[in-house]
């Protein structure tokens, strides 16, 4: 069961933000659950440096500045694919575009209570099925949630730590063997001194090397194959 959930509210008008905010303390008390929020005036403040926190952003569209929800989302999007996002607004001609950034869903102003009811719960049951699908790494200056399966595999070399994932490469400073035990039960292995692999991406394998599904060929010690082995034959029964 979630018990805190941790929401950014992008609005501009104060009337509207104290209109959403107090409907969420409402919906807290009658659920029984902590919400924590975070409120952003414009797009930009929330983008530039955003961090993967948030189980759930509620996004005004008509924002002033430079930058709308629709293409605030389309940023966040290239760098988190899993937030929820739900577009607060009174456009109703930009439902249409939320396909795009794979919104789940649309409240109209002024906002009734039913409608967020509606929408934080749908945040729940995701949060409560994925919780357990993410990390959080930190990099420079920023905290990034990656989803697990999306990862292909983690390598480190001259200290650098890099996650090779399905849309990007992300490098922090930390241990292999801290991501070893990190995603001990989600089925990683450590091929060599420096190389930890997602066994979901594997695609083939030799002797010496292992091909990942993104193409990348990765060496694997002679000392480390038949473990090897035995984790992939062991992850191939948990999904069959």
């Amino acid at each position: 069961m979630i018990e805190i959930l941790s929401i950014a509210i992008v609005e501009d008008e104060e009337n509207a933000y104290t209109e959403l905010q107090t409907r969420i303390a409402k919906y807290e008390i009658d659920k029984g659950i902590k919400i924590e929020i975070d409120w952003f005036k414009n797009a930009e403040l929330l983008v530039d440096k955003f961090q993967s926190k948030y189980d759930a952003i509620f996004l005004d569209i008509d924002l002033p500045g430079g930058m709308n929800g629709i293409q605030a989302a389309k940023r966040i999007r290239e760098v988190d694919d899993s937030v929820i996002i739900i577009f607060v607004t009174n456009m109703k001609q930009y439902v249409v575009s939320g396909y795009e950034v794979s919104a789940l869903n649309y409240i109209i102003k002024p906002i009734k209570y039913q409608a967020l009811h509606m929408s934080l719960d749908k945040i729940i049951r995701i949060s409560e099925l994925t919780q357990n699908n993410h990390i959080l790494i930190k990099t420079s200056g920023y905290i990034e949630r990656v989803n697990i399966n999306s990862i292909y595999y983690i390598d480190i070399y001259n200290h650098v730590l890099t996650i090779h994932t399905t849309t990007k490469k992300i490098e922090t400073y930390s241990t292999l063997s801290d991501f070893e035990n990190r995603l001990k039960d989600n089925f990683f292995f450590k091929i060599n001194n420096y190389t930890l692999v997602n066994l979901r991406h594997v695609k083939r394998f030799t002797t010496k090397e292992i091909i990942i599904s993104n193409g990348d060929n990765l060496q694997i010690s002679r000392r480390r194959r038949k473990d090897f082995l035995d984790s992939l034959v062991k992850y191939s029964g948990e999904i069959l």
